[in-house]
């Protein structure tokens, strides 16, 4: 036996139906105010509902069920926020959770970022919490009354209400699917009308025209929803980021880069990637792709540079992190040394380019280019040193392993290679894969899986990054050398025939020393 209730507000209208038995009042905390009147939904509302939102004349219907009893469980059965709660409800505040934080409770999605709206002052609870925690809230931006604690991976950020209401507020934030919030004092759901039709579908839609315009990082959020959650872009959305797209340059970098990082490690990050070219973002946040597009490459590739970069990187990415061609590292830092090294490897075409009889094109030197331009866009955005460093190392190198399979190659190049890239080898045969592959080179891609084979087999047996060394200093003092030059570069020929295999163990450097150096050769 079920019934129907319609909930109704001055801009929404939810027709419900429940089982008889569920129906049931949420209770009211004895210390808080009674809350005005907007848009409410209970969980016991959505046991086995068929769920329809009218906004006016507008119906969005769904077939499917969203089952909002399970996610409100999750929700408040999360420490973090029934902790936040038992606070709020000490200091007599009201208190939303919002967004992404809600959207992923009822997609049952692991997350460590929270949002909270306070209603009242705020002072007080953040203190508390700070106190709690063992650490301080610090604000956020200019103007704007948001909070940040910081603890143990989690990240905390309490907004003061905009607008009116909560329901006001909501009408502020990006898309609909982000625009839902609980209440866990009052345990109801709060949320645009078809923010659960649009959680359904996947589908990411503007809640306004001004949307963007507003913030416009919500772009490249929108491809990290792709990335990470395979959430599809209205045709509306794709129309207004291509509009739109030059606001970008009013973001601050440090934002653009986190939104760009959380791209990469999507597992999503092919179909984010190919629709970020389609409407040219990349060459927004990054100029210097721009000249890559139309840049045609001779008939060793079947694209043009600026796809061949793209493509490059995808499959860079699917590679390390399948990890069935090569083991690789699923380490976050690693991967992304991987994809910016993808996207950034061919920067240097442009002004290399060369054509000789017979309309053969090449590019001779573009990697040490590539490298230059990498490090400036590098140098713009607060790329970490270490990463930076690596990146560039990757890009400088990229072209060594075709020079390789070209020339032959010996025991002694492969661990000189192996001992130059160090942490990066691998990132290094990765990345020449995902070329090969992306040229469609089967002869070229057998070629490369065998030197990749033999550089990491050698690798394994021995550490060729960092070799024990065989001799010092005191050793050739010893010998009755003496302090200076000519001492240290008998050590570095030493290092380099140990990294080449020549020379295997003390005894063998010693016996070096004494065949090819004299203590009283001079300086």
């Amino acid at each position: 036996m079920a019934l129907w209730r319609v909930i109704r507000s001055p801009s929404l209208v939810l027709m419900l139906k429940f089982p008889l038995w569920d129906d049931t009042k949420p209770k009211r905390p004895s210390s808080l105010p009674i809350l005005s009147n907007s848009s409410f939904i209970t969980p016991s509302s959505f046991v086995n509902v068929s769920i329809f939102c009218i906004l006016f004349s507008r119906c969005a219907i769904s077939s499917k069920v969203m089952n909002l009893k399970d996610a409100e469980r999750r929700i408040l059965d999360d420490p973090i926020v029934r902790l936040v709660t038992e606070e709020a409800s000490k200091h007599k505040v009201r208190l939303y959770i919002v967004g992404g934080a809600v959207r992923d409770h009822i997609l049952g999605r692991p997350h460590r970022d929270y949002d909270f709206i306070i209603e009242g002052d705020p002072y007080h609870l953040l203190r508390s919490l700070g106190i709690f925690f063992e650490t301080k809230y610090f604000p956020l931006g200019r103007g704007e009354k948001v909070y940040r604690l910081v603890k143990g991976g989690k990240v905390l950020d309490f907004s003061t209400l905009s607008g009116k209401d909560i329901m006001d507020d909501l009408s502020r934030r990006d898309f609909t699917i982000n625009a839902i919030a609980y209440s866990p004092q009052y345990k109801r759901f709060y949320s645009h009308p078809e923010s659960f039709k649009h959680l359904l579908e996947k589908k990411l839609v503007l809640l306004s025209d001004r949307a963007i315009v507003e913030d416009p990082l919500r772009i490249l959020r929108a491809f990290r929803y792709k990335a990470t959650m395979n959430f599809e872009l209205s045709k509306e959305l794709k129309e207004e980021i291509y509009k739109k797209r030059e606001l970008l340059k009013t973001v601050s970098r440090e934002r653009i880069l986190m939104e760009m990082e959380e791209i990469f490690l999507g597992e999503e990050v092919s179909q984010a990637l190919l629709m970020m070219a389609e409407l040219h973002i990349l060459d927004v946040i990054f100029p210097e792709m721009e000249s890559l597009r139309n840049l045609q490459q001779g008939e060793n590739h079947i694209r043009d540079a600026f796809e061949h970069s793209v493509w490059v990187t995808i499959l860079a990415l699917k590679l390390a992190k399948e990890g069935k061609v090569i083991r690789f590292s699923q380490d976050p830092k690693d991967l992304l040394v991987i994809g910016w090294s993808a996207l950034f490897h061919d920067l240097g075409k442009p002004e290399t380019k060369t054509t000789e009889e017979e309309e053969k094109v090449h590019f001779y030197g573009h990697e040490v280019v590539s490298k230059i331009k990498a490090e400036k866009i590098m140098d713009r955005y607060p790329f970490p040193s270490d990463i930076k460093k690596r990146i560039l190392l990757v890009i400088l190198n990229h072209m060594r392993p075709f020079q390789l399979i070209k020339t032959g190659f010996s025991e002694k190049s492969l661990r000189r290679l192996a001992h130059e890239m160090g942490e990066d080898i691998k990132s290094l045969l990765i990345l020449s894969l995902a070329e090969t592959e992306e040229k469609g080179k089967e002869e070229e891609k057998t070629l490369l899986l065998e030197l990749s084979r033999k550089i990491l087999d050698l690798v394994e047996k021995e550490n060729i990054s960092h070799p024990p060394r065989l001799l010092t200093g005191k050793d050739l003092l010893q010998m009755g050398f003496q302090p200076g030059k000519y001492m240290g570069e008998i050590l570095k020929k030493i290092t380099q025939l140990q990294i080449e295999g020549v020379i295997k163990n003390k005894e063998e450097a010693l016996e070096y020393v004494k065949k090819n150096y004299s203590p009283t050769q001079e300086d």
